[in-house]
């Protein structure tokens, strides 16, 4: 073939496979051919593209240069309109519109208009039609679907709702008569009082089993229903770690382990508690937060220890402030 201008030549528009394309070996300075097919079967190989950024993806458009795909982060890429990021897949799956780092399978910054969703959705809408919940108002169902009508409300909603009502079937706030509770809804009974009512309550019953405010008698609380003993100290027993409380107050408490605290706000001044250690260990007395905790006739304050067998008596001078003596107090 002579030679011939490349722009002389007619124009091919239906190759074959096997048609030969001339190449310049420059190295070599031979001219060599190569078959279509041999040639696009070379451009079939995995071709990489430069990681871009989102004002120049690494894939982009000649027309418009700020516009492509490109690498976000490792394993994420980012697709860019006008040389910014507008969505982005990373290495979960996630797909993020307008978000950047997506936690979701897909997330999106700013409104979206659908013609259908399904599923479960979370969150608040600005143009929601309906409670995904319904709720009460006044004992009437409201799911926002539709209006309503609260009982004895008119719609204008101007009614004076204060003051009494002539037909009014229960009050507002029960009352109590008596100590029984009563909101008119119902007639009631008063303990003691007969249903007509017209006996006598004043004064003392002859034949009263109980007083109706205990009494103290030499510390031992009395309200008529049993017998007491003057004198006697009631037990209180532990068998494990335990804190004073203000019952304990003219009792002794019996422990076998684990210790007696004294709590801070508890007792007053005169309030007295009496502490055995019923066992054959030490038991330690702890001065709780913000309580002062001293030794009878020492200018020692802080936790003391109770020898086994030892008795003691604590004893309240003060807001906080304890006097602690005994046998076996260390």
């Amino acid at each position: 073939m002579s030679n011939v201008k490349i722009s002389d030549l007619t124009a091919y528009t239906t190759p074959a496979s096997t048609d030969v394309v001339p190449i310049v070996d420059l190295v070599n300075d031979q001219t060599k051919k190569i078959t279509l097919a041999d040639m696009f079967s070379i451009f079939s190989i995995a071709t990489t593209f430069l990681a871009g950024t989102e004002a120049t993806p690494g894939i982009r458009f000649t027309a418009d240069v700020d516009t492509g795909l490109y690498l976000a982060d490792n394993n994420k890429i980012g697709f860019a309109t006008g040389g910014t990021g507008r969505v982005f897949i990373d290495s979960s799956g996630n797909v993020g519109i307008g978000v950047a780092v997506p936690t979701e399978a897909l997330e999106v910054n700013g409104n979206v208009t659908a013609t259908t969703f399904t599923g479960n959705l979370t969150g608040n809408s600005s143009t929601a039609t309906i409670l995904q919940t319904s709720r009460s108002i006044g004992g009437v169902s409201f799911n926002g679907s539709a209006d309503i009508n609260l009982p004895g409300v008119n719609q204008a909603g101007t009614q004076n709702t204060s003051g009494n009502a002539a037909t009014a079937t229960a009050l507002q706030n029960a009352r109590t008569i008596g100590g029984v509770s009563f909101d008119g809804s119902a007639n009631i009974n008063l303990p003691g009082v007969n249903t007509a009512g017209n006996q006598s309550t004043t004064g003392n019953a002859a034949t009263a089993t109980t007083l109706a405010t205990a009494r103290n008698i030499n510390g031992a609380s009395f309200d008529g229903s049993a017998d007491i003993v003057i004198g006697s100290i009631p037990q209180n027993s532990q068998t494990s770690a335990y804190t004073l409380v203000l019952a304990d107050a003219g009792k002794h408490v019996n422990i076998t382990t684990g210790g007696v605290t004294v709590p801070s706000g508890t007792f007053s001044a005169g309030d007295a508690v009496s502490i055995y250690n019923n066992s054959a260990s030490d038991q330690i007395i702890t001065e709780g937060t913000s309580v002062t905790l001293r030794e009878a006739g020492t200018p020692n304050t802080g936790n003391r220890t109770l020898a086994q067998r030892g008795i003691c008596t604590v004893l309240c001078v003060a807001s906080n402030e304890f006097v602690i003596t005994g046998a076996g107090v260390t």
